[in-house]
């Protein structure tokens, strides 16, 4: 063994054997006195032991500076991830709701004045006039304000309002789809523009986080989309009753 040690060595470079030596731990006793040997056998000048002593103790550093780079980035990588996973330490969860309730409450001001020409219109009709589908216009901004506030101060009964109103008109989209697709402009980008911020609002508010943070439960979950997949289904049958 010690044998072929030394033949080994031989062919190694004066910084390798060096190095070898400042990594001694975990190194046979054989093999450092091999290269202890073979170092004191070429009578390598002090001026160039130093100079590869300190160019490997250059390396070291930089070696450690980045094994500290590529340990922060892991934590931050670990902690995003955490932070997905876990919503009590999530706090972008809040930050996302009070934006999203911010929208609607814009939105909402901008329903105002056709929701006040509606009702004046209604007003003005005889019943027989009046259409039972015109009912929604009516009723859609004011429940839309109610969401709006339990979604802000965290009651599960918004979150069930937004869940039932986003797969109410995402399975609309799906019967007209389906049964209309001729008629429907599926090519016009501007289409899906319309619609995908409804599924994209479902699947966020159906995220662990969001669950959690309404203290929303699958079973929950599972009757809320049940329900809205119902009423939509009935709403469009009776559209075409009609």
């Amino acid at each position: 063994m010690e044998h072929n040690y030394k033949e080994s060595f031989r062919k190694l470079t004066d910084y390798d054997l060096l190095d070898l030596l400042d990594k001694r731990e975990g190194v046979s006793p054989l093999a450092i006195q091999a290269a202890e040997e073979e170092l004191a056998s070429r009578n390598i000048p002090t001026d160039r032991l130093d100079y590869l002593n300190e160019k490997i103790a250059g390396n070291k550093t930089r070696k450690t500076k980045n094994l500290e780079f590529i340990n922060t980035i892991k934590e931050n990588i670990n902690g995003q991830v955490s932070a997905m996973i876990l919503p009590e330490e999530n706090p972008s969860t809040e930050k996302i709701v009070k934006i999203f309730c911010a929208i609607l409450g814009v939105q909402f001001l901008f329903q105002l004045p056709p929701f006040y020409h509606t009702i004046s219109n209604a007003l003005n009709r005889t019943p027989v006039d009046f259409f039972w589908w015109e009912m929604l216009s009516i009723i859609a901004p004011p429940l839309q304000l109610l969401m709006t506030l339990d979604l802000l101060f965290k009651k599960k009964r918004g979150w069930a309002l937004l869940i039932i109103l986003t797969s109410f008109g995402i399975t609309l989209l799906l019967f007209q789809i389906i049964f209309y697709t001729d008629s429907l402009p599926l090519t016009d980008p501007y289409f899906w523009i319309q619609h995908l911020p409804a599924i994209g609002i479902l699947l966020i508010f159906l995220r662990k986080s969001f669950r959690d943070y309404y203290k929303v439960s699958m079973d929950f979950v599972t009757i809320t989309i049940i329900l809205s997949t119902i009423l939509a289904v009935i709403y469009y049958f009776l559209l075409q009753l009609t």
